[in-house]
């Protein structure tokens, strides 16, 4: 129990100590537990934390203790290293699994060549703990968590949110007012308000407990009076009164009705004063070695104190001695002041122009003898600013080794320090560069400033790496034009090919966004078509650019899909689970129906990415999986990874990106009325900005409107969109049919010569770019725009081209609207066979809303359609499906939970419920079932009990 020290008297807390048993018991039995101490400095928040150590480990739990430390932010995944320790990874691994691996960089001492993602560590360190907790149940236990460095803090976030289902018990103390950065105190009010976590606030001391601590400091019987007076000065609070009473029997005051106005003279601040005036009366080594601990923090030794306040050996073990003594200092090897109160009364007596210059002599000093990196930046954050090139150096070491162990918040602590230094001007450019990019991966509000500031002195190839980052910062900021500007005249001035074309890449995916950008990059985008023409060398992420630009324009669909393949084949790894152009070349593919291929492309980036334990790349992926799902009529499938990409990343881009999709999926599965949530809850009910996101999800709301019937409101969003697509460059209905969307809708309000009008149109473009899929759709629409016989025969040809294409959805809608037609026509046998075979589809592929129209349509025409009930795969809820296909392909729960970021009982309880909606009671039978070979018995109980365990 290293750093908390042993539980103090415990009075009056019968609620607290209550609170805690049951946390115990909580995690002993497998449900986990999260407690968290909040009040103010001295009302015993440390005792309660050290009375559950010792209960735990009366209770044969593992108990792992941290103690954060004031001025010790800086300390990269210090919380973390003082609770785990680098040996228990590989025995976490071998009981939790690859993940746990994960957790390195922030217990290693190695530094990672590129910066980790944060929530890479994070899942790691969850696993970790996972493995740890195997054996026997496991308490963490955190002292002044407000202290804490931010990705530590991130932790016990991350872990009080999936505990459920683990032996593990997380329980932190924290002050309050709290204190921090505003970030700081954010993190903490979330661990606060998280559903799972049991917050305790003791109260100050009763009048009974007060007298108590009176009685036993100053012996005999003080007077009410006396005591009454103590309990109002102090508040009640544990630490202020014992310390007040011993001062008191200290100076001889024996508690009598005389002594109370002495009493009443005296100030709350009784603890400073207390610890002034006890080193006041000590030798001048005392006060000396006394700062020397206060200004070292957790650094502090006998040895280190002596060489910090410059006095010998013999001197220095002789004040500790007297220090100790005085009940100030505690410790053996490592010393520390008896509370953090006590250190922060010493340490603020020091004028801020000498504790600079301390901290400034500690970190030389140890620096000198080795020590850890992160000790020596502890103090060079506290120092004063004095040009001095070392400093520099140090504090750009440390930000590179924070980045590179996931704590770019760190790291930007580092380099503004640097920064403030200042560095020499051969410098500077580096670490406002450096500063930049760190603040970029936070979406830091400064780092436009910083990054245009280092533009402006680089100097080629750095000059075209801060390019490159400020157009993503500026891309943030949504300020498009600005970007794509900046980036010309950086690509105009690029000393060689490869530098401008990286530079050109990142202009097309910025000019995409914004129709004024757009317009003018033509020529550039006319130069890079004709040297792919021409078979010259393009670096790959241009090739992913031109390839979704000729896709958008539907251009040159063959240049498309070759400068899309070539982009797959030789993006560099890092592209492959990051940055846009995996997106933009797998979105080209998949415009010409290559679905195979982009959903076997995603599936090795997927597994690539998660074990990066990346959740913004796996989110990204798992998207694309979610639009391939989706083309492809996989409809459950669609759903399920697109709610996992859009729920489980920070990234507003890939969020805004894929919820269209999403959106479009709902429908499809009648759950329209989460469709209407997950939109108003980000607000996007209103009107929207006219940028390609935007625009796809005010397609996908248009869609909304229409399958509720709102056919007015459907056909303004999407004349709106289709202006706005054409605008950004983006004409070719296979990426975005709104013309066709728009003709139906246009037809349920009988406006029918627009109807035909749009309708054509896209029909013409579809013949132009000339896939299945789009063509299909196109033909479709304007067969039911046309009517009549031309109808018809435009819905026949919908259902001759889409029957060999990938997309049975697609075949299912142009079968049930041929049927329709032609029931409509009088060819009521004829229209059967066609409804038949929509409404297979349908239910083979999961679409619930074209299922119940087939039906109906279906019964119009003669039809005896199967029963309504849901059978199979249409049961399940998406992430139910997902979570049943991984466990029938053979993994265990354990890798399950790992690969989707979720916690094993997760898993578990979507078994449980896949089990009763399938009527199985196996594992083994996954398989049958969900590929449709075995089908549920009539009439059997959705609450069918599993006869294998399914913690498998």
């Amino acid at each position: 129990m290293s750093g908390i020290p042993p539980a103090g008297r415990l009075l009056e807390r019968g609620t607290e100590l209550a609170a805690i048993e049951a946390a115990l018991q909580s995690a002993r039995s497998g449900a986990g537990s999260a407690l968290l101490v909040e009040g103010p400095a001295g009302i015993g928040k440390t005792s309660l934390l050290a009375h559950a150590c010792a209960r735990a480990t009366a209770a044969g739990m593992t108990v792992l203790t941290a103690r954060a430390a004031e001025f010790e932010s800086a300390y990269a995944w210090g919380v973390v290293r003082q609770l785990f320790q680098p040996r228990m990874l590989d025995e976490a691994r071998q009981l939790a699994g690859d993940a746990a691996a994960l957790a390195a960089p922030a217990l290693t001492i190695e530094t990672r060549p590129a910066g980790e993602d944060t929530f890479s560590v994070l899942h790691g360190l969850y696993w970790l703990t996972v493995g740890v907790a195997q054996g026997k149940p496991l308490l963490l236990a955190v002292d002044d968590l407000h202290w804490a460095d931010q990705p530590s803090l991130r932790f016990a976030v991350h872990l009080a949110r999936r505990l459920d289902g683990l032996q593990v018990m997380l329980m932190v103390t924290v002050r309050e007012p709290r204190s921090g950065t505003a970030q700081d105190k954010a993190l903490i009010s979330g661990l606060a308000a998280e559903a799972g976590v049991t917050v305790l606030r003791p109260a100050a001391l009763g009048a009974a407990a007060s007298a108590e601590v009176v009685r036993d400091a100053l012996g005999g019987a003080p007077s009410a009076a006396f005591q009454q007076a103590c309990r109002e000065l102090t508040g009640g609070n544990p630490l202020l009164l014992q310390a007040l009473a011993a001062s008191l029997a200290a100076e001889g005051f024996r508690g009598g009705d005389d002594d109370v106005a002495h009493l009443r003279r005296l100030t709350p601040g009784s603890v400073s004063r207390g610890v002034l005036l006890q080193l006041g009366r000590m030798p001048a080594a005392a006060l000396a070695a006394a700062r020397a601990v206060a200004v070292l923090g957790t650094a502090a030794t006998i040895a280190r104190v002596g060489r910090l306040a410059d006095i010998d050996n013999d001197a220095c073990a002789e004040a500790i001695a007297a220090l100790m003594a005085e009940r100030l200092i505690q410790g053996e090897q490592a010393i520390e002041f008896v509370h953090p109160l006590v250190r922060s009364a010493v340490y603020q007596d020091l004028a801020a122009p000498v504790r600079q210059r301390w901290h400034a002599r500690a970190a030389r000093m140890l620096d000198a003898e080795g020590a850890a990196p992160e000790e020596v930046t502890v103090h060079l954050l506290a120092s004063a600013g004095s040009a001095d090139p070392w400093v520099v150096s140090k504090l750009r070491t440390a930000a590179a080794d924070a980045r590179s162990r996931g704590a770019a918040d760190v790291a930007i602590v580092c380099l503004r320090r640097a920064l403030a230094e200042p560095p020499p001007a051969g410098l500077r450019t580096d670490v406002l560069a450096e500063l930049g990019a760190a603040e970029v991966m936070l979406g830091d509000d400064a780092m436009v400033t910083h990054l245009t500031e280092a533009l402006e002195a680089a100097s080629w190839p750095q000059r075209g790496e801060v390019a490159q980052l400020l157009a993503e910062a500026l891309l943030m900021r949504a300020e498009f034009a600005a970007s794509v500007d900046m980036l010309a005249k950086a690509a105009g001035e690029a000393p060689d090919e490869p530098a401008r074309q990286r530079l050109q890449a990142m202009m097309l995916t910025a000019g995409r966004l914004d129709p004024h950008a757009h317009a003018a990059m033509g020529p550039m985008v006319a130069q890079i078509r004709a040297k792919a023409a021409r078979g010259e060398e393009l670096d790959p992420r241009l090739h992913a650019s031109l390839a979704l630009e000729l896709a958008a324009m539907a251009q040159d669909r063959a240049g498309a899909v070759r400068s899309a393949r070539k982009a797959v084949a030789a993006l560099p790894e890092r592209e492959w689970v990051a940055g846009p152009a995996l997106a933009e070349a797998l979105s080209a593919l998949l415009h010409d129906d290559r679905i195979e291929e982009v959903t076997a492309a995603a599936r090795t980036r997927l597994d690539l990415a998660r074990r990066h334990g990346s959740a913004e790349a796996v989110a990204a992926v798992e998207g694309f999986l979610s639009i391939a799902a989706l083309f492809a009529g996989e409809i459950g499938q669609a759903v399920a990874y697109g709610l996992r990409a859009v729920e489980g990343t920070p990234s507003i881009a890939i969020e805004y990106f894929h919820l269209p999709f999403v959106i479009l999926g709902l429908i499809e599965r009648e759950e329209l009325d989460q469709a209407r949530t997950m939109l108003a809850e980000r607000g996007l009910t209103g009107d929207l900005w006219p940028i390609w996101p935007l625009i796809m999800m005010r397609h996908a709301r248009a869609c909304l409107h229409a399958a509720a019937g709102d056919h007015a409101a459907a056909a303004a969003d999407l004349l709106i969109a289709g202006e706005q697509a054409q605008a950004c460059g983006f004409v070719n209905p296979a990426v975005l049919p709104w013309r066709s969307d728009a003709a139906l809708s246009l037809l349920a309000l009988g406006r029918t010569d627009e109807a035909r009008r749009l309708a054509a149109a896209e029909l013409g473009l579809a013949r132009q770019w000339g896939s299945a899929r789009a063509l299909g759709v196109a033909l479709r629409a304007a067969g039911l725009a046309e009517g009549g016989d031309r109808g018809l025969d435009l819905l026949a040809e919908a259902v001759s081209v889409l029957r060999p294409a990938p997309v049975p959805l697609e075949l299912g809608r142009a079968l049930v609207d041929l049927g329709a037609a032609r029931r409509r026509a009088g060819g009521r046998t004829e229209a059967r066979g066609y409804l038949r075979e929509g409404l297979d589809l349908a239910h083979r592929q999961g679409s619930l809303r074209l299922a119940s129209r087939a039906r109906r349509e279906l019964v119009i025409a003669g039809g005896k359609p199967r029963r309504d009930a849901l059978r199979g795969r249409d049961a399940l809820t998406p992430s139910e499906l997902q979570v049943a296909e991984l466990a029938a392909a053979g993994q265990t729960n354990r890798q399950i939970a790992q690969a989707l970021f979720i916690t094993q009982r997760t898993v578990e309880n979507h078994l449980t419920s896949a089990y009763g909606k399938l009527d199985i009671g196996a594992r083994a039978e996954l398989g049958a079932v969900l590929a449709g070979s075995r089908r549920p018995r009539p009439g059997a109980p959705a609450s069918a009990q599993p006869t294998e365990p399914i913690g498998a």
